[in-house]
């Protein structure tokens, strides 16, 4: 199914599909944004740790610099806000296809409502 298809243009059964597949995206982008979060801290551990070890008289603080500026961690950060990025794409994709059940949702009660109550004009 091609997502750039108009949501409000699809049958239900495709937008309850749609609905499953956003919400397998959106929980392994929050499970990929997390972790690569947990590792960024670990990372910046074990290169201030590097750092100290290849130079003894080097202080925790100044080691911690160094691994902040090194290459290795800000090709992770990158990698962290590739995954951000894919987190909030999927949590925006999530919602739209929340929204369009929410409307449905709303259109047929307020159907049944006007049937009900005699006020349906067909």
């Amino acid at each position: 199914m091609n997502e750039d298809t108009d949501i409000r243009n699809i049958s239900s059964e495709e937008l309850s599909h749609r609905f499953h597949q956003c919400y397998k995206r959106r929980a392994n982008a929050e499970r990929q944004a997390f972790y690569v979060d947990e590792n960024r801290k670990r990372l910046l551990d074990v290169l201030t740790l590097q750092f100290m070890d290849e130079d003894s008289g080097l202080s925790h603080a100044k080691a911690s610099s160094k691994a902040r500026a090194s290459k290795e961690f800000l090709t992770h950060l990158e990698g962290q806000a590739a995954a951000v990025e894919e987190r909030y794409d999927a949590i925006g994709a999530y919602h739209e296809c929340d929204f369009e059940i929410k409307r449905r949702l709303n259109l047929s009660f307020a159907k049944n409502r006007e049937y009900s109550t005699g006020r349906l004009q067909t």
